[in-house]
């Protein structure tokens, strides 16, 4: 089987528009994302995104639609995440963990039980800093997507994608 897909959150908006204009499937990262927190017994994930991904409401319709409820960073940490992503990640430099830890720790304290990093920066940061449990990279589910669409077993390291 063959599927498109794009490594890019945002172009997520437009999907349905990419979909109706080719005749494979395009693989949606966001929904994949929410289907997969499900399946892994999340209720609550926290997500960080940029503010654009956040108010076009991408991965909040994604997982309402999956039956699961979602936590966002209030606005000063909605500003860190902004930062992490532009200050840091886009601008070459490394990732302020302080920042990433402040809105990590400001989403368990609303209750999320994962942290979905809804940006390809946020996978960089993951890439190259240790951040411990509890962590989804979108980036990650629609490589896992990518895989099993084209009919390929998933390396037993990749099972699970949340590190526990």
């Amino acid at each position: 089987m063959c599927a498109l897909a794009t490594p890019c959150v945002t172009a997520h908006s437009f999907h349905d528009e990419l979909q109706s204009s080719v005749h494979i499937p395009f693989i949606h990262m966001v929904r994949e994302t929410a289907a997969y927190l499900k399946e892994a017994g999340c209720k609550k994930p926290g997500i960080m995104a940029t503010t654009g991904t956040v108010h076009m409401g991408l991965f909040q319709t994604a997982l309402t639609d999956a039956g699961l409820s979602y936590v966002l960073p209030n606005d000063e940490m909605q500003q860190n995440v902004m930062s992490l992503i532009y200050d840091c990640v886009k601008a070459g430099e490394p990732a302020d963990m302080v920042k990433f830890r402040a809105v990590s720790d400001a989403l368990r304290a609303d209750g999320c039980d994962a942290i979905i990093l809804g940006c390809t920066e946020l996978s960089i940061i993951k890439r190259d800093n240790e951040l411990g449990p509890g962590y989804l990279d979108a980036l990650e589910v629609l490589a896992r997507a990518c895989i099993l669409a084209c009919g390929k077993k998933l390396k037993p390291k990749y099972s699970s994608l949340i590190q526990q």
